[in-house]
Parts: C-alpha cells; structure tokens; sequence
C-alpha cells in the first residue's frame, strides 16, 4: 500500500490521546484496593474506564462466531437454500449491528460515526464507487476466462436446486449479501482495526495502523476457513480482506467504500456471473458456466481471481486519491476520543 504523508508521527507520551497504551494506574491508598486493580488490570484499563483493547477486538469477534453457528445450526434444517441463507445473513446482520451499538455505547466509549459509520453524500459515493469497483473486478475475470478459452456461457438463469421463481431467487441473495458486506465489514473493519490499532499503542500511529490492517486481514482469512484450504487460498482471502476492504477502509476511513465492494464482489462473484460455481453449485446465477481451465487459473483462489482482486486494488487506491484529494492512512482510526 503505497501511502503519503498524511499520517501523525511516533508520540509514546501522547497517552490521553490514544488509550492503546492501557498502561498501569498508579499507586492506590489501600493494599486491598491495590490487589483488586492488579486482579482486574489485564481486562480492564481504569485511567480510561475501558476494557482492554485485546478484549474489545476478541470479544465480538467470538460473539459473531458463536452467534454465526447457533444461527446456521438453528436455520439450515428447516429451510431452503435460498430462503434460509437470507434468513441466516439477515440475523448475523442485526447480531453485528446490535452489538456494535452496544459495544461503541457502554464498552468501547466512542461514537458510531468513529469506527467509519457516515450517511452523507461523501459516503453515498464511496459505497457506488465500491459497488461499480466490486462488480468490475469480476466482470474482468470473466472477460479474462472466456478470452483464455477456460469458461464457457452454456446458458442463461443457472437456477440449480432452489424452487422458487428465478426473479425471487435473484432478489433474495442480493438482500442476503448486503447482509454479509454489512456484518462483516463492522465486524472486521469497523470494530476491529481501530481497537487493534489502539492494541498497539507502543508504535506511532501510522504503524499502529497498518499492524491492526494486516491483523485483521489475517483474521478474516481465518474465520474464511470453510473456503481456506490451502496456503494459496489463505493468501487469496488475505488479499481479498485486507488488500481490498481493508486498505479501502484505511485510506478514507469510511466504511461505505468496503461495504460497497464487499456487497458488490459477493453478487457479482455468485449471482451475477456465477464465477463461484467453478468449486460447488452454491446459488443460482444469471450466467449458467462450464469451466474448461485447470484449476490453478479458474478456480476461486486462482491466478485470474487474484490478478483481477489487485487491478480492483489499484481501482480502489484510484478512487480515493480522486475523491480524497491525496492518498493517505487515516490515522484518526488509531486514536480514541471518548464519547463521553
């Protein structure tokens, strides 16, 4: 990621600036006093009143886990693919979007709009940019497939095993993967980078940021697993979080940009174009495909996918010098101001 110099310099004293540093309270009156805040000190930092960054990063990351589990667990069994996977993205949404609310009220101490969370006419355009950027990344790899001769159009509406109308079809999986760009990227990108990034508040701001952009796009590899299953795709889904949503949330520090690409890569990847169906028949499509390539080229994690994913970088990186005015880490991410 190639950055300029809108980033703040090292300050290790700038403490009430930045509560990352979670340092030690000082010296107490009371021995039992003392003992009880050494107890409590690796969960709780009380200069600040907060929990400890690592809690406030690992916490929802576990509650959205669990709560993904119980969902599928619960909804699978008793529901088509197409109505149970909206049914099943839809709840994960609202246990994101609930727990962000709380997070940022009582626990983390911010405001929403902090963790990137904007409504104005800046974001509406940075979550267009993001859906026309989303989509054309795929858009090029099909057009990259059928030139290499490794795909071919064999149909129109691959509708596969669902039974409802093809239109109901198409318009269910677009809800479910607005559900999916909009937990995931509160999740990953908003609750987690600028926690992670106050976790390291030993280093200056601006790497304190691109350690917690690098974390993050780790873990979102990781918690892929389902799709990970080898190094190759753990790179790819590394690139896919981090190379694409998450330097996209770094640069401009507005979610609507991820969000948009987020949304729009899932829908034009599966619906859309059906380029996902090289693996599994996972959802219906408007282009019914018969894949010619070997794998290492047509396959998810595959050459074509992952040179098309950084042509969408550099889009990316594009769009936000144009409507940013410069390139730069927003390193405010990595500062706290308490909403209080």
């Amino acid at each position: 990621m190639a950055m300029s110099n809108q980033s703040s310099p090292a300050d290790a004293s700038d403490d009430t600036a930045r509560s990352a540093l979670d340092s030690a309270d000082g010296e107490s009156d009371s021995p039992l006093r003392r003992a009880g805040q050494a107890l409590v000190a690796p969960f709780y930092n009380h200069r600040h009143g907060r929990v400890r960054a690592f809690w406030r990063v690992l916490v929802p990351l576990l509650v959205f886990l669990a709560g993904s589990q119980v969902v599928a667990s619960v909804i699978g069994p008793r529901f088509g693919m197409t109505a149970g996977s909206l049914l099943m993205y839809s709840l994960r949404a609202a246990l994101v979007v609930g727990l962000l609310i709380v997070w940022a009220r009582y626990v983390d101490r911010r405001t929403v709009s902090a963790y990137g969370i904007h409504f104005g006419s800046d974001s509406l355009q940075h979550l267009l940019a993001g859906l026309v950027i989303g989509i054309g990344i795929h858009a090029l790899a099909l057009v990259v497939f059928l030139a290499g001769g490794w795909v071919e159009v064999t149909g129109f509406v691959n509708i596969g095993a669902a039974t409802l109308p093809f239109t109901l079809v198409v318009l269910g999986w677009t809800v479910a993967w607005v559900c999916v760009g909009i937990s995931e990227e509160l999740l990953f990108r908003g609750l987690f980078i600028p926690n992670a990034a106050e976790g390291l508040g030993h280093l200056s701001n601006r790497a304190a940021l691109i350690g917690a952009w690098a974390v993050s796009s780790a873990v979102f590899a990781v918690v892929h697993f389902g799709q990970v299953t080898s190094p190759v795709a753990f790179l790819f889904w590394s690139l896919i979080g981090g190379g694409l949503l998450g330097t996209a949330y770094v640069v401009t520090g507005d979610l609507a940009l991820p969000l948009g690409l987020h949304i729009a890569y899932n829908f034009a990847g599966n619906t859309l174009f059906g380029l996902t169906m090289v693996e599994s028949e996972r959802v219906p499509s408007v282009l019914d495909l018969t894949f010619t390539g070997p794998n290492a080229i047509v396959g998810i994690p595959g050459a074509v996918n992952a040179a098309t994913v950084v042509v969408g970088v550099a889009a990316t990186l594009a769009w936000a010098r144009y409507r940013c005015g410069g390139l730069g880490l927003q390193t405010d991410l990595a500062t706290w101001e308490s909403r209080d």
